[in-house]
């Protein structure tokens, strides 16, 4: 496939899709601003990902940076997943459970029911979605008498994460 060139980038303006090889893709909009993006494929899905607009990245820049995301790709990080957790919007179901079942923890007076809990947890739930951002884990293919024993502790576990995130956006 066609390499882009530096100079040919400055004279286009017709918008469309213009691809540089190795899933880099200059996109023109209508209004004529290009916007850099790097196609990978992560656990067998096709993800588009933006690398930064024409004005902020160079062709050499954005050429680095779709390089460096199809290695985290190719290594099985999910790139979108990973930037929505260090901008801290969601948090993974592991780290929300562990968060719940801290604040939760003082009222089970029972000291086998607090650990229970957690063992469920990381026998049933944090192997099949635990990395995965809370509200997006629910889609696994386990058989539901897996997942009838915890279905109670991922309902509490969303509530508290939503509850929090309903507190801190009213309190701004």
């Amino acid at each position: 496939m066609a390499k882009l060139a530096a100079i040919g980038i400055r004279n286009l303006k017709q918008p469309g899709r213009y691809s540089d090889g190795n899933g880099l893709i200059l996109d023109i909009g209508k209004s004529g601003r290009g916007s850099w993006i790097v196609r990978v494929q992560v656990d067998g899905r096709r993800r588009d990902i933006g690398l930064g607009s024409l004005s902020s990245l160079s062709l050499a820049q954005a050429r680095e940076a779709a390089a460096q995301i199809r290695r985290e790709a190719k290594a099985g990080i999910d790139v979108v997943a990973a930037r929505k957790r260090e901008q801290n919007i969601i948090p993974t179901f592991r780290e929300a459970a562990l968060k719940v079942h801290a604040e939760h923890k003082a009222a089970w007076k029972n000291g086998k029911h607090q650990a229970q809990w957690m063992r469920t947890l990381e026998v049933y739930v944090f192997p099949a979605i635990g990395d995965s951002l809370v509200g997006h884990g629910c889609n696994s293919r386990r058989s539901s008498a897996v997942w009838l024993p915890v279905l109670g502790k991922y309902s509490i576990i969303l509530n508290g994460f939503l509850s929090e995130a309903i507190r801190s956006h009213s309190s701004h």
